[in-house]
């Protein structure tokens, strides 16, 4: 028996000998207090108020395993942002939002980029939060896949499977982390950090307790609201852009997925444009750009349905889940169903890029569900002089003081 045993042992060994190899942390720069504090008076204005920096933040780059979209193993990478001189609050599991950019992912940040990895520091780290930021499947060191855009239920297992790595490296690191747990992210990280509640609720992380979540500007209703609104009348050239840029995301990233053939879905010569374009890791602006420029020769000026098959149109339109990329959406819709964590929403009235009527039907949802706004609330920010984009830091301040509340 002993004998039969040892293999065995040797094996666990090695794995515990993997897993704390990958979460090794790697120092990609610091921040100090003076400098953070410099940056949030130039962020500050009477719109975005919120407490100045208490500590200085350390910036590593951690890797360790999870699963891809088929549930096979890989390895990820992810951001680890660590208070400096002051006591820790507790565990951020942020989650950024929409890039095809390799150079935007979390981990590549070292104090430099302006970037969601940047603001995350000058709002959260810097104010006594750790802050784990993955960098999802297909991103960051992960070059062997296609990120599953814009499948947030697969995507939260990069952030739940975070958690303990980061953990581990901040002990190494001689930080101690509370054991208490919160969760947030924007725009494709909002839908992410909603799935990773759902799925902490019904499966708690060791260690840990669930706090608070402030899931930002979400698409938590890919199959209805998110799908029709690619549909929508652009009122202008950029906000086509834009859609192109998600529209092609997600049949580029769902077909490869699903093994799926991009003509089901585009015009023949979109289809076979996308993924000559994708596969080229361009910046996001470069990429909305040729998209754009590729769109407006198809006649996809004040609206992208001139580049969508009559097939896939109609199926967006009526949600129609015989469809493999619509019933893939509708696996990751995450909406209508019963939080047992505090949560606070915040979203833009103006948006036109994720509609807020994914937040006001998620609150919706879960009113006909019995949960309260003592549990569960929206924060609507009300500024027409904001985008989707310019909107973030005023999202993330939200949720920082929603976090500081609890």
């Amino acid at each position: 028996m002993r004998i039969r045993l040892l293999p065995l042992l040797i094996l666990a060994m090695a794995t515990r000998a993997a897993l704390a190899q990958q979460a090794a942390p790697v120092l990609n720069g610091t921040m100090p207090i003076a400098r953070i504090q410099r940056w949030q008076k130039q962020l500050k204005d009477k719109r975005l108020q919120f407490p100045m920096a208490t500590a200085s933040v350390a910036l590593y780059k951690i890797k360790y395993p999870s699963t891809d979209f088929d549930g096979k193993p890989v390895t990820l990478s992810g951001l680890l942002e660590l208070p400096q001189g002051a006591p820790v609050k507790g565990l951020l599991v942020y989650f950024h939002g929409t890039t095809t950019d390799p150079n935007l992912s979390p981990s590549r940040f070292s104090g430099m980029n302006n970037s969601e990895a940047q603001l995350a520091a000058l709002i959260f780290a810097s104010g006594g939060y750790a802050v784990a930021m993955p960098d999802y499947i297909g991103l960051g060191d992960d070059t062997s896949h296609i990120h599953p855009y814009p499948l947030s239920e697969v995507n939260s297992k990069s952030g739940i499977d975070m958690v303990s790595p980061a953990t581990q490296a901040a002990t190494q690191l001689g930080v101690t982390i509370p054991p208490k747990l919160y969760v947030g992210g924007y725009s494709e990280g909002g839908g992410v950090a909603m799935w990773m509640v759902r799925h902490v609720e019904a499966e708690p992380i060791a260690g840990y307790t669930l706090t608070a979540a402030a899931p930002m500007s979400g698409a938590y209703d890919l199959s209805g609201v998110s799908a029709r609104s690619l549909l929508d009348i652009s009122k202008t050239i950029e906000s086509t852009a834009i859609k192109l840029l998600f529209a092609t995301y997600t049949v580029y990233s769902v077909c490869a997925s699903l093994h799926q053939n991009l003509n089901l879905y585009f015009d023949p010569k979109m289809a076979a444009y996308v993924p000559k374009v994708y596969a080229k890791h361009l910046s996001d602006e470069d990429l909305v750009k040729k998209l754009a420029v590729e769109g407006v020769k198809l006649g996809a000026i004040d609206s992208i349905r001139r580049i969508l098959t009559p097939r896939f149109k109609e199926a967006l339109k009526t949600e129609d889940t015989k469809d493999p990329l619509i019933a893939e959406l509708r696996k990751n819709d995450c909406y209508d169903w019963a939080p047992q964590t505090p949560m606070l929403l915040p979203y833009l009235t103006t948006d036109r890029l994720v509609p807020p009527e994914n937040t006001l039907e998620a609150i919706m949802a879960m009113r006909v569900r019995g949960v309260g706004s003592y549990l569960v609330d929206r924060h609507p920010i009300n500024d027409s002089r904001l985008d989707h984009i310019t909107a973030v830091p005023y999202a993330m301040v939200v949720g920082r003081l929603f976090f500081d509340s609890k």
